[in-house]
This record gives C-alpha cells, structure tokens and sequence, in this order.
C-alpha cells in the first residue's frame, strides 16, 4: 500500500539500497496507519509499517484498532462530531479540496481565457494519505471549484492527460464550451495509462478561441511526461513566448530534482508559477528544492567493519 507507494519511485536503486524522499516515507507511513486500524492483525501490513518507521529513524506508534461499531460491510461510519446528516459527513470524508482553493481563484481571476489540464494517468489512481479519495478525484474536485467559482468572463476549456505516448489526448475540448458539459464531460474520464504531457502542449494553443491576451493553463498533476520529458520545456517555451502562461498544481511532493528541474522549466520558460499542495492543506508556491529532505535507507546486512591492529594496539 503506502510503503509500496514509497519504494516504487525512488531517487535511486541499487541492489542493496534506495533513495526515497522523505516527504514519500511520511506519507506511506500515514497509510499504513491507517491501514493498521482497519486491520491490525495484517502481517503484511505490521512489517511494511516498521520497515518505513526504521527508515525514518522514529519509534512505531500505537495504533487503535476502529472499534467494530465504527465498521460497516467494510466501510468506516463517521465517528461523532456532531454530525447527523450523511451530507454533513460528506465534508470530513469526501472532499479533498485544499483549503485555499478560494485565495487562489481570486488570484487567476484576471486570466481571460484557462485551459484546465487534467493528469488523467495511472499513477492518480494513488490515495491521497488521511482519506477515502484518491489523487484523480481530487485533481476533478480542484478543477470543478475552478469551473464553478472563476469568474464567468473567464472562459475555461478542458484537456484529460492520459493514454499512449503519441497520441492524442482522450479528451478535450476549447473554451467555448460550457462549463455545466466541461464537468459533465470530466466525470466520464477514468485515470489510466501514460502521461503524454507534450501531446496535450501541442493541442493547447488550438483551444484557445479568442485574441485575448491574458491565457493559461493551469495544470493539476502528480508526474512529468513519461513519453519525452525534454521536450516539455520547449512546448511550454513556445506557449510563453505566444502569451500563454503555463501553472503547475503538484498533488504531490516532488521526489527528484529530475522532476523539479522538469516542473521549474516549464513554469519559469512561459510565466507561469510552480505550486502543490502542503501538509497543511494549502496550496503553496514551490520556491525552492530542499536535497536535504531526501533520506538515505540504511543499506541492508551490512557487515561490520573490523578493527585493524594498529588502531587495536594504540587502545
């Protein structure tokens, strides 16, 4: 589960060692928390959760078990917070919207025209740490808020990131379009396959429908391109340098500065900013890439070192 998440995409590989972000470890440790509650007798789940603990050099918690009343046909009741109505519970366990959502659309409020594009690959499938939706459903909730809180001179089209490397998108569709179809639209598309970011970069400019001067794209992903991520910085480059500024919304942390270098240059080359979404919930400016919060696993069955006699007989 999370500590499969983690140990999947590591910094680096080696037969008897792996780099894997800190940030990556933290959140498979939470999943596996949680995994622990619903089942606490899953041997699997216990060793996992002890391998990331060691790695992040922190003691196990103590982790309680839901109670059985909290369980039904498998799914978790909301526990008490004075809650009565299964709409009221829908806000602790449904929505991963970040908590700024509405500073933020006052902020791209100025754009006169938003290509909205969606990550739509494999890998959005993943959770989201803490809840029952995974990063695919929360990339759709943050691009509904777009569509139902922009202002209404804002006109908003849709591109779904996904599929084979070449070919084009699975959906898109330019910003003539109404919002209520763009949303309507947006709740068929499933999360599978590759991320063709350049195949969608080179559709863009295409959706576009006025002269305006004021255009971006706002783009909600976990992954560079898998196809040809070189190539990236040039096609955003080129929507810079044609008045179309490309934003990045990170779902989640960036684990290599392959991918930061990636996601810096196509912000930095068409204007646009580099985001994600904080521990905290909020969506925060991504400044800078800290190499120090990057964790070296301890290398497995390493033998100890003997002392040699010179170092022996000065004791």
């Amino acid at each position: 589960m999370g500590y499969i998440d983690a140990i999947q995409q590591p910094i680096e590989r080696s037969k008897d060692k792996l780099i894997v972000s800190n940030r990556a470890l933290q959140n498979a440790k939470a999943l596996l928390e949680e995994a622990l509650r619903y089942n606490p007798k899953c041997s699997n789940h216990r060793q996992n959760y002890n391998i990331v603990t060691t790695a992040l050099r922190v003691q196990p918690s103590t982790i309680e078990p839901y109670e059985k009343s909290q369980l039904e046909d498998g799914e978790l009741v909301a526990p008490s917070f004075g809650i009565s109505t299964p709409e009221e519970s829908s806000v602790l366990f449904d929505s991963v919207l970040p908590d700024n959502m509405a500073a933020l659309t006052d902020e791209w409020n100025n754009f006169e025209e938003v290509i909205l594009m969606l990550d739509a690959s494999g890998s959005m499938r993943t959770m989201v740490p803490n809840t029952n939706r995974s990063r695919f459903e929360q990339g759709k909730q943050v691009a509904n808020y777009f569509l139902d809180h922009f202002a209404t001179k804002v006109k908003i089209g849709l591109v779904a990131v996904a599929g084979e490397c070449g070919f084009a998108p699975k959906l898109s569709s330019s910003t003539l379009q109404n919002r209520t179809d763009l949303s309507n639209l947006m709740q068929d598309v499933k999360a599978d396959g590759h991320t063709p970011i350049n195949d969608a970069l080179k559709l863009v400019p295409n959706l576009f429908q006025t002269n305006a001067q004021n255009k971006a794209v706002i783009f909600i992903t976990d992954g560079i391109d898998s196809c040809d991520p070189r190539l990236t910085c040039e096609l955003t480059a080129s929507l810079g340098a044609n008045g179309i500024s490309v934003h990045i919304i990170n779902l989640e942390s960036i684990v290599s500065p392959e991918e930061y270098e990636n996601y810096l240059c196509m912000t930095v080359s068409s204007g646009g900013m580099l985001r994600y979404i904080n521990t905290s919930n909020q969506i925060e400016l991504y400044d800078q890439f800290d190499l120090e919060d990057y964790l070296l696993l301890p290398k497995l069955e390493t033998p100890k070192s003997k002392p040699d006699r010179q170092s022996v007989a000065s004791l």
